[in-house]
């Protein structure tokens, strides 16, 4: 099966991937039924002091003030990326004396004041601390909240059911683009193909020449596609015994789309890397020291995978005459 392309959703718009994560998620809330918010609170954050009845809600971002009223407890929550949130992934530092959360979320009696974080960055409990002066006076102030992007994602996935919740159009809209993107940005506990994909959304052609790329090789004897997404589609060898190589070809995210070649010893890669060099005008090689034995394209200049097949080949070749495979 190759690859599948995705195309953007209504929450890839922003550029500032944080902001853009932080917007997505309040902009959901914001714009889907209340019993959402609810749920959101209530089943996924246990916040057990929650006031079911009403639906007095309010969402901004970038919280720069103090609140002005109180609505009886308030939490901070910490956003985070890690498969698993733990002790491990905070901090404690100087550092957040002068941060403002990145938005906040109220329903009926309670607030939240949200910080969010990507890419592996650690929670900085200073900043939590700081975030907690903003709540006005007569808050009651509860310990703070610690979820994943993983977590929200693998919650919304469960509620998602239309008929099962009976959610209405706009709602069910919003909670399947919201998923999609979530796969886009990598938020799930094991990441798809449109993680890699999503980053090129905006060069079809790139995705193209990646769709090519993936159908020809998987047409290959022996060729295994990684599934284990995380930077990069890897394509390997898989050995009569049933055990896997080390990938001989990747497309990557890296640098904004590279394609690499992995050969066997450094002499080849420096000769191909020459003869890509000239071949596509303005192409480099990033991290030389690290990457003796690696072939670099960027994947702005590669028009048709044709202009790259040989060095395809050769890689595949190469790795199939060391594992004796013929």
């Amino acid at each position: 099966m190759s690859i599948m392309v995705k195309s953007l959703t209504i929450f890839d718009h922003y550029s500032e991937k944080e902001n853009n994560a932080t917007k997505a998620l309040i902009d959901l809330l914001r714009h889907s039924e209340t019993r959402l918010t609810r749920l959101f609170l209530s089943s996924l954050l246990k916040i057990s002091e929650l006031d079911p009845t009403g639906e007095d809600r309010h969402y901004d971002l970038q919280i720069g003030q103090q609140l002005l009223r109180p609505r009886g407890y308030g939490y901070v929550v910490a956003i985070s990326d890690a498969k698993r949130e733990s002790v491990e992934t905070r901090v404690y530092t100087d550092r957040g004396k002068d941060s403002i959360p990145d938005a906040l979320i109220q329903l009926n009696n309670v607030s939240l004041l949200i910080e969010a974080k990507l890419d592996g960055a650690k929670v900085d409990l200073s900043q939590i601390k700081n975030h907690e002066a903003r709540f006005t006076e007569g808050e009651i102030i509860h310990e703070p909240k610690f979820i994943t992007w993983q977590e929200i994602h693998s919650f919304l996935k469960q509620i998602q059911d239309r008929y099962l919740y009976n959610w209405n159009d706009v709602t069910a809209f919003l909670l399947g683009q919201y998923l999609s993107y979530c796969e886009h940005m990598g938020f799930v506990y094991e990441k798809e193909e449109s993680f890699i994909l999503a980053d090129f959304i905006n060069r079809p052609s790139i995705q193209r020449v990646i769709k090519e790329i993936d159908i020809y090789l998987k047409s290959l004897p022996e060729v295994y596609f990684e599934e284990d997404i995380r930077d990069c589609f890897g394509y390997k060898l898989r050995l009569p015994s049933g055990k896997k190589t080390p990938k001989f070809f990747s497309s990557s995210k890296y640098k904004k789309g590279i394609y690499i070649a992995h050969l066997l010893d450094s002499q080849s890669a420096l000769e191909w890397q020459a003869e890509m060099d000239s071949r596509f005008i303005g192409n480099q090689k990033y991290n030389h020291r690290k990457a003796l034995r690696e072939v670099h394209i960027n994947m702005d200049l590669v028009d048709d995978m044709s202009q790259i097949k040989d060095i395809i080949d050769f890689a595949y070749q190469d790795r199939r005459k060391k594992l004796a495979m013929k």
